[in-house]
């Protein structure tokens, strides 16, 4: 089993996320930090293939810079205009302290080994009353209802280990000197799939999403296989496989 997402062998096919969904909320979110007072320079830990710094980079006067581990992700980024990228880790940023007005991490911080440490330097780089941004998905929160979790064993397990609750999140910020400025739901997806459909929805794929990327080849064949069976069955036809999925958006203030 493998146990981190190898994010080179993936980047090809990253960006599929967003065709059918855009996430709306979060950019919205994003844009309205943004455009409450004026920042300088802002920073995206784990910012693959720079989706959301180039859907930013429209509010001028601001330097945007990238970080992410994988080089072929920051390589599918092209080197878009306006945005600075580099080859790091998040438990080790490598910028001077007092840096930032404002980082943000989107669906990411999950994938960081060392968590807190990944906090602290945050908070370094940070200047006087910057602010961070933490957007992601809680397991443990009951309104997130997954089909893959149902079909895939030991998925949900492995994200409730993987993913920090919001309780967690808030104690490591305020342990490591931030004050917690709000938290709030910034993303609604609710898109369910009845019967066949599911088989045509872009997570299903091996490399789709880290919870699938992480399996082995049988676990994942023998999810497909589950699914199959379901669809195969009497009421398999208008089954519905379930869909529901809130990104919660925690913000901090140095």
């Amino acid at each position: 089993m493998k146990k981190r997402t190898n994010y080179d062998e993936i980047a090809s096919t990253y960006n599929q996320r967003y065709t059918g969904n855009a996430y709306p909320g979060t950019l919205k979110a994003l844009r309205r930090i943004l455009s409450e007072e004026r920042h300088h320079k802002v920073l995206e830990v784990g910012c693959g293939t720079s989706h959301w710094l180039k859907a930013l980079r429209t509010i001028r006067e601001i330097s945007y810079f990238g970080i992410d581990s994988s080089f072929n992700m920051l390589k599918k980024s092209q080197h878009p205009d306006g945005i600075h990228l580099t080859q790091g880790m998040a438990e080790n940023l490598p910028f001077s302290d007092n840096l930032f007005d404002f980082i943000f991490v989107v669906n990411a911080v999950h994938h960081f080994s060392k968590k807190i440490a990944f906090l602290k330097e945050a908070y370094r780089v940070l200047t006087e009353n910057g602010k961070l941004s933490i957007i992601g998905m809680d397991p443990a929160d009951s309104r997130n209802k997954w089909y893959v979790y149902q079909f895939f064993e030991g998925t949900f397990d492995r994200d409730i280990t993987r993913f920090p609750t919001q309780t967690q999140l808030e104690k490591w910020l305020l342990r490591t000197g931030f004050k917690i400025l709000g938290i709030e739901d910034v993303e609604m997806i609710h898109d369910p799939k009845i019967g066949r459909n599911v088989l045509q929805d872009a997570f299903l794929k091996k490399n789709a999403c880290s919870q699938l990327a992480m399996l082995s080849d049988k676990e994942y064949k023998d999810g497909l296989i589950k699914i199959n069976d379901k669809l195969n069955t009497t009421d398999g036809e208008n089954f519905k496989f379930e869909n529901d999925i809130v990104l919660k958006m925690i913000t901090a203030e140095k």
